[in-house]
């Protein structure tokens, strides 16, 4: 546990995932989504605003947390700012949820996220198992945009 939040530089280059780290977080999307899709009629709508603010708070804290470890292990630099269309899509869906609810938004976050999550689901950069804090906030803020 120790080395839970190490950072080295190698991290995103030779894959160490096994298949059951690779593809157990796909099955815990895809039975979220299930789940949600059987349960959207028979929850009521505070209980829906509940998971859609939890799931929201974990996004914000997932992405907010990627910042402050690389922040830790490298220093301020320009590519702390992270366009990545992942990180573009949590900051937008966010701010989706916590601030300004528009149609507009909310249709260019669906396709962002979308597409940005499933390209990198499928074909993951992280390499670490999960021993290791990068291998969990990337799963899970990939599988929170779906």
């Amino acid at each position: 546990m120790k080395n839970f939040f190490t950072y080295f530089p190698d991290m995103y280059e030779e894959s160490e995932l096994t298949q059951l780290e690779y593809i157990g977080p796909l099955l815990i999307g895809i039975l979220m989504i299930i789940l949600f899709y059987f349960l959207k009629n028979r929850i009521s709508n505070r209980a829906k605003n509940v998971i859609i603010f939890t799931l929201g708070g974990v996004l914000a804290i997932s992405e907010l947390s990627d910042k402050i470890w690389v922040y830790a292990n490298q220093g301020w630099h320009w590519d702390m700012l992270s366009l990545h269309l992942c990180s573009i899509s949590a900051i937008l869906g966010v701010y989706i949820i916590f601030f300004k609810q528009s149609r507009l938004l909310f249709g260019i976050w669906f396709f962002w996220s979308l597409q940005g999550a499933f390209q990198a689901l499928l074909s993951p950069t992280v390499t670490v198992g999960v021993e290791y804090y990068k291998y969990w906030q990337f799963f899970t803020h990939h599988v929170l945009l779906i």
